[in-house]
């Protein structure tokens, strides 16, 4: 699998690997930082692997660890939160296509 880096700056580094149609996402989110909040018309499953905070999820917030795998539906209005002053969150997501 080859992994292209998307971002890489003072908020998080994502990168991308697609392959058969589905991309596989790994993002790396640094202390005290969260995601853009955003929706779109895909799916996506979450797995959270070092770190913890939170997700918001259509305004809920859930917790998230090592551990947790959440679901995301398409339109879902979601953002990632590291609340963590100094250990990364790092965490996958799966979806159909490619990022648009």
């Amino acid at each position: 699998m080859n992994f292209k880096i998307l971002r890489d700056n003072e908020r998080y580094v994502v990168a991308d690997c697609v392959v058969g149609g589905w991309t596989y996402s790994v993002t790396v989110l640094h202390p005290q930082q969260e995601t853009l909040g955003h929706k779109h018309s895909y799916e996506e499953a979450y797995s959270f692997l070092f770190g913890s905070g939170e997700m918001l999820l259509d305004c809920n917030a859930l917790q998230v660890a090592r551990g947790t795998s959440l679901w995301v539906q398409s339109n879902s209005h979601h953002r990632v939160r590291n609340l963590s002053k100094h250990e990364p969150l790092v965490f996958t997501c799966i979806f159909k296509g490619n990022r648009t």
